[in-house]
C-alpha cells in the first residue's frame, strides 16, 4: 500500500511539473509575441506602401436574424480600399431580402450580392464568391453572425508587411449570453488565441481557424481554394 502510494504521489507531481512548464512556455512565448509585434507594428505605421484591397467574403444560408447586424458592423471599418461579397447560398427566409434593403441604405458602401439556386454548402458557396466576385489582393471569410472590429481589416494588412506571411487568423472573441457554457466558450477561445501566439513564436501554427481568417488571394488560387468534401472547410484549406 505504501509502494502505491508513492508511486501515485510521484506520478502525480510529475504531471502538474509538466502542466506548469506547459502553461508557462505558452504564457512566455505569447508575451514575446506580443513583444515582438509591438516593434513590427511600429515600423508598419513608418511604411509609405500603399494598401492593397481587401474583399471581405460572406456565405449566407437563412441568416435573416443576424447578417444585417453583421453588415453594420462592415460599414464601420476603418479601411478605405474595402469589398464586401456576400453569396446567399439558396435561403429559405428572408436573409436575400434584409441584403436588398441594407444594400439600398448603403448605396455607396462598396456590397456584392449574389444568390445561389441550390444550396451547395460553404465551401463552394465560399470558392463561388472568392473566384467569381472578389476583386480584393487579400480575402477575408466571415461568417454571417460575426461583429467585425473597425481595425480589424487594417491589423490583418499590416502582417503581410512580411512577405513570407500566406495567412492570418483572427482573434475571435464570443458575444456573451447567460450560462455556463457561455462562459466556458469564451475561456476556450482566450486560452486557445493565446496558444495561437506561442505556435507563432516557434512557427508551428498549422491551423488558421475561418472567422476573419485572411488570406493573399494567390495563395488560394495555389491550393485550389477551400475542400468541399468536409464540413470543416477552413481546417481543410489551412493543412
Amino acid at each position: 500500500m505504501n509502494d502505491l502510494v508513492f508511486w501515485m504521489f510521484w506520478i502525480f507531481m510529475g504531471a502538474s511539473i509538466i502542466n506548469t512548464l506547459h502553461i508557462g512556455f505558452y504564457l512566455v512565448s505569447a508575451n514575446l509575441y506580443d513583444i515582438q509585434q509591438f516593434k513590427r507594428q511600429s515600423l508598419i505605421r513608418r511604411s509609405n506602401k500603399k494598401l492593397p484591397k481587401v474583399s471581405i467574403v460572406i456565405s449566407a444560408h437563412n441568416e435573416e436574424k443576424v447578417i444585417e447586424r453583421t453588415l453594420q458592423s462592415l460599414v464601420k471599418v476603418k479601411y478605405p480600399n474595402l469589398q464586401v461579397v456576400v453569396m446567399d447560398d439558396a435561403s429559405t427566409d428572408n436573409t436575400a431580402g434584409v441584403i436588398l434593403r441594407f444594400a439600398e441604405k448603403h448605396p455607396k458602401f462598396d456590397l456584392t450580392i449574389r444568390y445561389k439556386r441550390q444550396n451547395v454548402g460553404k465551401g463552394r458557396a465560399l470558392n463561388s464568391a472568392i473566384q467569381r466576385y472578389a476583386k480584393g489582393d487579400l480575402v477575408m471569410t466571415l461568417d454571417a453572425d460575426c461583429v467585425l472590429h473597425p481595425m480589424a481589416v487594417r491589423n490583418a494588412v499590416r502582417y503581410f508587411e512580411d512577405p513570407t506571411v500566406a495567412g492570418v487568423a483572427a482573434n475571435v472573441r464570443i458575444i456573451r449570453e447567460p450560462g455556463v457554457l457561455s462562459l466556458l466558450q469564451v475561456l476556450e477561445h482566450m486560452i486557445g488565441y493565446r496558444s495561437k501566439k506561442a505556435y507563432s513564436v516557434t512557427n508551428s501554427e498549422c491551423i488558421i481557424g475561418g472567422v476573419g481568417s485572411t488570406y493573399r488571394r494567390e495563395i488560394l488560387e495555389q491550393v485550389g481554394f477551400y475542400d468541399t468534401d468536409t464540413l470543416t472547410e477552413d481546417i481543410g484549406l489551412s493543412m
